[in-house]
């Protein structure tokens, strides 16, 4: 029972981060065609591997497929109705992002048969996405050496606004674990405080590496990363870097889990 209302909260939780209210997903669940299928053999069991490309999707993920009050999830993932998938994906592509924010959210969020491939086809044919990656192409990347144990090097980066919020992305190099952290305030002072959190659970890094955001070069930042913490703290700020260890992190990755939370 207590691990049900775990569940349950943070399915509702998941929820109220969506564009979109529980109700709204329950009821076009059970009116899709292959949500409602699913629906039920998650509830009481695939008896034979379907036929159907995309129900042929949700059986080899049996596994990972639970219901919580009538809404369909993948793992901590809100599994999205056809119906909504393009609002969706509209509010991914408002801001931006590029295909590596869109993935990194979606991966967080949502989930759907076939996700990550529409993702890069909307940055594929927008025309400032693609003006906005031939910019970075265009930078030198730095070729990262191996980091030799977990949380030795993490990548640091804001995305959004993504349904009227932003987002810090934190990837350990190592293991390629990613946490997004919805942000209220993208201050320095609001992201030393993510960060402060961060390093009490996990130990302070040797290295960490950022865009050059303002928060990441004021010099609050610069007295937190090298008085606070640690004289020999190994700060880099250069976007492509930043950008280039995300697009490897989440290619390397099929399904990228993760941690949310809020600040």
């Amino acid at each position: 029972m207590e691990e049900d209302a775990v569940n349950t909260v943070h399915m509702i939780k998941q929820c109220e981060e969506l564009p979109l209210t529980s109700s709204h997903i329950r009821r076009e669940s059970c009116k899709d065609s292959i949500l409602k299928i699913v629906y039920q053999n998650t509830l009481y069991g695939w008896k034979d591997n379907p036929s159907n490309t995309e129900l042929l999707s949700f059986y080899l993920r049996r596994e990972e497929l639970t219901v919580e009050q009538g809404i369909l999830l993948l793992g901590t993932r809100v599994v999205i109705p056809r119906k909504f998938r393009a609002k969706i994906k509209a509010e991914l592509h408002q801001g931006h992002l590029g295909v590596v924010k869109m993935k990194a959210l979606a991966r967080n969020f949502i989930w759907w048969p076939g996700i990550d491939r529409e993702i890069e086809e909307i940055t594929r044919v927008c025309r400032e996405c693609n003006i906005n990656n031939h910019t970075l192409k265009q930078e030198s990347v730095h070729k990262w050496e191996s980091a030799p144990t977990p949380w030795y090097r993490v990548h640091l980066d804001f995305a959004g606004p993504f349904m009227n919020k932003m987002f810090l992305i934190v990837i350990d190099s190592y293991s390629k674990w990613p946490e997004v952290i919805i942000m209220n305030s993208t201050t320095a002072g609001n992201t030393i405080r993510v960060l402060r959190d961060l390093f009490s659970r996990y130990g302070i890094p040797d290295q960490v590496v950022t865009d050059n955001g303002p928060q990441f070069v004021s010099e609050e930042m610069k007295y937190f990363f090298k008085i606070k913490w640690s004289s020999s703290f190994e700060v880099c700020s250069l976007f492509s870097r930043v950008e280039a260890e995300e697009e490897k992190t989440l290619s390397d990755s099929t399904d990228v889990g993760g941690i949310v939370s809020k600040y």
